[in-house]
């Protein structure tokens, strides 16, 4: 799931799902644990994304 969001590009709940073959359940899930962990981050406009480096 990592690997779909590590170019750079944010993406919707849906492209993940899709692009992971998960149903959007399972990524949802993924994602909150990805998000506990600060190696994703929701952007207001519902898509997700890395973190920028500090």
């Amino acid at each position: 799931m990592l690997a779909l969001l590590a170019g750079g590009e944010a993406r919707t709940l849906d492209q993940i799902a899709a692009g992971a073959s998960l149903s959007v359940g399972e990524a949802s899930a993924t994602l909150m644990i990805l998000e506990l962990k600060r190696l994703v981050v929701k952007r207001v406009d519902g898509a997700f994304e890395t973190p920028p480096l500090l």
